[in-house]
């Protein structure tokens, strides 16, 4: 419960510096320090689940948000991770890229 409190609020942190700390932590828990790829999927889906609330409302904090999303999927494609929610994810980037445009 408290990884869910804290990637729910790793964006209000205004402190840069503290972000990437946070950011290079979390990102060794989920790849390295677990033996399952489950908990990796999970993290990937926690932090999906806040793309379209937390980092919009706090978009001006969230490059660390962003950079250890593309650390975990990136990770998650290099052990070959079936993530159920891929067909999501891309689509999202899709629409995304298009609305920005």
């Amino acid at each position: 419960m408290s990884i869910l409190l804290f990637i729910s609020n790793f964006n209000v942190i205004s402190n840069r510096s503290v972000r990437a700390s946070c950011l290079d932590q979390v990102s060794l828990i989920a790849t390295m320090c677990c033996l399952s790829q489950g908990i990796l999927v999970n993290f990937i889906q926690l932090l999906y689940s806040h793309l379209n609330s937390t980092v919009c409302q706090n978009y001006l904090t969230s490059h660390e948000f962003f950079q250890l999303f593309c650390r975990l999927l990136n990770s998650a494609s290099s052990v070959k991770c079936d993530l159920p929610l891929l067909q999501e994810l891309v689509e999202f980037e899709i629409d995304l890229i298009y609305n920005v445009g």
